[in-house]
């Protein structure tokens, strides 16, 4: 099974607060725009935080977990990645 080595996906909230997920040899980290650890749950609620940290970390591509941030990330108001 072939997986990406690093991907950063960035989201903003309708306060304009930036935060970030890097996901590095299949391992999710989400962090706050000043590197603070953040909670899945603050950008996708209680609900889909555990289906978006499986969805990111059996992600195949960037598209793949872009396409996860985007679709249960209720909290963010953009999304993009690089």
């Amino acid at each position: 099974m072939r997986t990406i080595k690093t991907i950063r996906i960035g989201c903003r909230d309708v306060c304009g607060n930036a935060s970030y997920f890097v996901i590095k040899h299949g391992e999710v980290f989400y962090f706050a725009d000043n590197l603070t650890p953040l909670a899945i749950s603050n950008v996708a609620g209680s609900v889909n935080a555990a289906v978006l940290r499986f969805a990111l970390e059996d992600a195949r591509s960037p598209e793949e977990a872009f396409k996860a941030v985007k679709k249960y990330a209720q909290h963010a108001k953009e999304v993009w990645y690089s």
